[in-house]
């Protein structure tokens, strides 16, 4: 009975840890927000001071697929690396460093060619893609 209440205790404690950590992540500032607060100060200097604000890199669903680019492509390449290696989220569209993480350890490099994402057949659907292996 009391190693019961240990492990209900346990849990009741891991919970709230686990929604403390939660509630702290969602609060706080997300990359773009700071980058918008930065380019806010910059335009509020003296026009003596205010130097040309840098553009963000945002690569939209061209190749190569790398650091910085978005689009359904990179979803798809999400998609493969969550069959081949299993993945920590839901797919989001957004070659991010966690992205740039799995398609360094499946692939040995850190962008995905126009030919690579063809010979994958990553432009099909995956229905597509076992029938072809099967052949």
């Amino acid at each position: 009975m009391k190693q019961n209440i240990k492990i209900g205790l346990a849990v009741i404690a891991g919970f709230v840890l686990g929604f403390t950590i939660a509630k702290g992540i969602s609060k706080a500032p997300k990359s773009e927000e700071i980058l918008d607060q930065e380019n806010e100060e910059v335009e509020n200097e003296p026009s003596s001071r205010k130097e040309p604000k840098e553009e963000k890199l945002i690569v939209e669903d061209s190749f190569p697929l790398k650091l910085g680019s978005k689009g359904d492509k990179v979803k798809r390449l999400q998609i493969f690396l969550m069959r081949q290696l299993g993945w920590v989220r839901q797919p989001n569209g957004e070659f991010d460093l966690l992205t740039k993480e799995r398609t360094l350890k499946y692939f040995k490099q850190d962008h995905i060619s126009k030919e690579l994402f063809k010979k994958l057949m990553l432009d099909k659907m995956v229905h597509d893609q076992r029938i072809k292996k099967a052949s």
